[in-house]
């Protein structure tokens, strides 16, 4: 309990206006004691502060950072997250909180344009591979691209040649044959 003495500066409350309010005794009776009503209604609103001090601090997610959003975000997070319920299941809450702010960003994304041998290469199904052989011509094109088979992530290997049926890049000799044969991939 406070005992010293407290200036309030107050527009809601006049000052001879006075509420009794409960206090208890070293002995455990209760007395009721005569206050301003400006100091009810302030001790009144500092119950529910103190309250959410005591639950945040329990599991505060604010972290030490120079720029002075993070800080914010920390706590409105910490209010956006404050239950009544009880600390455990303040626990639980905040971890489905984590998880959903979590998920789907969990990975970093690469910088700059993706690179192709990242990406997914199309497969040819094996019916179009193998089928009609007469179909699948070597045609020269204007711009290079990658080997669908030699091409690797280390060895980057070009050619002009695309197969007009699949419209996948090969070198002529030996890629183009072992594409489109029974022993490959």
């Amino acid at each position: 309990m406070d005992n010293k003495p407290v200036t309030i500066f107050t527009t809601v409350n006049s000052p001879s206006t006075t509420a009794t309010v409960r206090r208890k005794n070293k002995d455990g009776s209760i007395t009721h004691v005569s206050c301003p009503t400006a100091i009810a209604t302030y001790n009144e609103i500092m119950e529910g502060v103190d309250h959410f001090d005591q639950l945040r601090e329990r599991y505060e997610i604010g972290r030490r950072s120079r720029k002075w959003w993070h800080r914010i975000l920390y706590f409105l997070i910490d209010l956006a997250s404050r239950e009544d319920s009880g600390p455990q299941d303040q626990l639980h809450f905040r971890l489905r909180l984590a998880r959903q702010l979590i998920s789907g960003f969990s990975s970093r994304k690469r910088k700059g344009r993706p690179a192709s041998f990242l990406s997914s290469k199309k497969t040819v199904p094996d019916d179009v591979r193998l089928t009609k052989v007469g179909d699948h011509m070597p045609t020269v094109q204007k711009t290079y691209r990658r080997c669908r088979l030699c091409s690797t992530k280390g060895h980057e290997k070009r050619t002009r040649y695309v197969c007009t049926a699949c419209n996948v890049p090969l070198c002529i000799h030996p890629c183009f044959l072992k594409f489109h044969g029974k022993l490959t991939l």
